[in-house]
């Protein structure tokens, strides 16, 4: 298993969450998250030779090509002014997925260190989801965002 990687597990081990191996290169690690707003899967992505850790939180549901203009709109107003990661779109296949990334070069990286990296990432995919879910549902991203009700600070993660 990737060294960064032993360093994430040993974090979701500390907090009892329960992850897998999920390539057989020992550089992708799979958990799941059950949030307020829906259960989400999450992988560590391990970049060794670049020594950094990209985090992920998938959406449970992917954009149909119907919807990819309105949800494109959503997740580049939802990323406007976000400090700590961002919202991704594949326009390939609607996939949807929240990103925190670490370069390590040069840092002594350390299980706490990973705690920046997974929990404001999970709880940007859980906060936004309901946005997502009614901009599937027809309604406008400008509409979606204002369900949500959230402050400046909010926004900003």
């Amino acid at each position: 298993m990737s060294p960064l990687l032993q360093i994430l597990s040993q974090f979701l081990d500390s907090i009892q969450w329960h992850w897998e191996l999920v390539d057989d290169g020992g550089r992708v690690l799979g958990t799941s998250v059950e949030g307020e707003h829906g259960k989400f899967t999450c992988y560590g992505h391990a970049h060794d030779t670049r020594q950094q850790l990209v985090f992920y939180s998938l959406c449970p549901v992917s954009c149909p090509p119907e919807r990819l203009s309105a949800m494109a709109e959503l997740l580049a107003r939802m990323n406007f002014g976000m400090i700590l990661g961002n919202f991704e779109l594949d326009m390939r296949d609607g996939e949807i997925r929240y990103k925190t990334a670490i370069d390590v070069e040069d840092l002594d990286f350390t299980v706490d260190a990973c705690k920046q990296l997974v929990f404001p990432n999970c709880m940007m995919m859980d906060r936004y989801l309901p946005a997502i879910q009614h901009v599937l549902n027809g309604v406008s991203p400008e509409g979606a965002l204002a369900v949500l009700s959230l402050d400046d600070d909010e926004m900003m993660n």
